[in-house]
């Protein structure tokens, strides 16, 4: 493995890397060379800390990581690790390094009759025919799905009127036309990339809508027909696949199947959560994915909708574990934690029962009305009140009575007080 793959495009010269940097990756590189695939749990859509461990060895796996390690690395072709594998290797184009980096895979066939979208004049779409060329497809590092209305990298002719819209351009994999027959024409062929074109992806669509889709070269190419009135073949559930109206075109690694399954968990895994009364915990669940791409079980306990536990308590403080596990066809499994603390931070609050200054007759005992105390973690917390001060229904004068409260959070609420005035005693 060459640690110089994420630190410079073969476009710029060696001497602009630091004696000592390359020296660092190298050094890192020689240590996880031996490495092998393994399951990875991720959280969202972040990479694992293992991962990422790999891309400053050498395995990086998106342009962000290559300009994270040398932020001088300029647009050009590197090697990625499809999720840090060291076994799924491609070459990506890793273009506007100097903002936000984005992945692009360069074609190799790019002649007149290779990767091209058309939609044929005539019939009800009068006009020239539109052709649209592409040297590079938009992909996702992650998910290696193409985005095939991305035509950063295209070239386009002619124009038709389709209605009363224009149409100068094609996404990717789309063949149309509006004369009654499949005379658009459509070709991906991914030959020179490491990737094939999952099966099953297109279909026809629109008003008579016929075609052909015709895998080939070991599903690395596909030749699509498409028309009607109008009608087109592109990726199923295409709706008028024209200028940028495209979808997510998915690709595989022809040695997916030797890496590890991957586990994506739906939000954080480390949650906090506020003490509610009568509250539910809903959780977000997980997501797995074999080394090829293909979702696989997932297995959770403790989310208070499987049988292993009743799940968080969102009305009591604690920490809480949710767990889940996902294994492959070969038995490699991977497994990831969410962690769920449910902190009460909130004050209770006090209310008087009754009139904040009352009046009270010299010659018998007063009665407290007493205070409403609610929390929102611990609901009526009225009995935990402490009372100062006392009222002598015998003697006149003006008494002060005040509640308070801190609530087992040790969150004290704002206190209360109540005015007695004792009057008109008879000695």
């Amino acid at each position: 493995m060459n640690s110089q793959n994420l630190l410079s495009s073969p476009m710029r010269s060696r001497r602009s890397l630091r004696n000592s940097s390359l020296a660092l990756f190298l050094g890192l590189g020689a240590l996880s060379a031996g490495c092998g695939a393994s399951g990875d749990a991720l959280e969202g859509e972040e990479l694992s800390l293992r991962t990422e461990q790999q891309a400053v060895a050498g395995y990086a796996a998106s342009c962000q990581q290559i300009k994270s390690a040398n932020p001088a690395a300029a647009d050009g072709e590197y090697t990625l690790y499809a999720n840090g594998e060291p076994a799924l290797q491609w070459q990506a184009y890793c273009h506007n390094m100097a903002g936000t980096p984005a992945e692009f895979l360069t074609l190799q066939e790019t002649g007149a009759a290779s990767n091209f979208s058309q939609y044929t004049a005539g019939g009800a779409s009068p006009g020239s025919t539109v052709r649209t060329s592409y040297r590079k497809l938009r992909i996702d590092p992650v998910t290696l799905r193409v985005n095939t209305a991305d035509q950063t990298f295209s070239t386009s002719s002619g124009q038709i009127w389709h209605g009363w819209e224009s149409v100068t351009s094609m996404p990717f994999g789309s063949a149309m036309s509006c004369d009654n027959q499949p005379s658009g024409r459509a070709n991906l062929d991914l030959r020179g990339t490491p990737f094939t074109i999952v099966a099953n992806q297109f279909g026809a669509g629109g008003f008579w809508g016929s075609g052909t889709n015709t895998y080939g070269a070991g599903n690395q190419q596909v030749d699509l027909t498409g028309g009607g009135y109008c009608g087109w073949s592109s990726l199923a559930g295409a709706f008028n696949p024209f200028n940028r109206n495209g979808g997510q075109l998915q690709l595989q690694h022809p040695r997916c199947a030797e890496a590890g399954p991957r586990l994506v968990v739906n939000g954080s895994t480390d949650m906090a959560l506020e003490c509610r009364a009568g509250s539910t915990y809903s959780d977000a669940g997980a997501q797995a994915f074999d080394g090829c791409g293909s979702p696989i079980p997932v297995h959770a306990f403790n989310t208070g909708t499987d049988s292993s536990g009743p799940g968080p308590n969102p009305g009591a403080e604690g920490t809480y574990s949710v767990s889940y596990v996902a294994w492959d066809s070969a038995g490699r499994t991977v497994s990831a934690i969410r962690t769920v603390t449910v902190n009460d931070t909130a004050a209770p609050t006090l209310a008087l029962r009754g009139a904040a200054q009352v009046t009270h007759t010299c010659g018998s005992q007063w009665v407290d009305p007493g205070v409403d105390a609610m929390d929102a973690c611990y609901g009526n917390v009225a009995p935990q009140v402490q009372r100062t001060g006392e009222v002598n229904g015998w003697a006149a004068g003006s008494y002060t009575v005040t509640y308070s409260l801190v609530d087992s959070g040790g969150n004290p609420a704002a206190s209360v007080t109540r005015t007695v005035d004792v009057v008109n005693c008879p000695w």
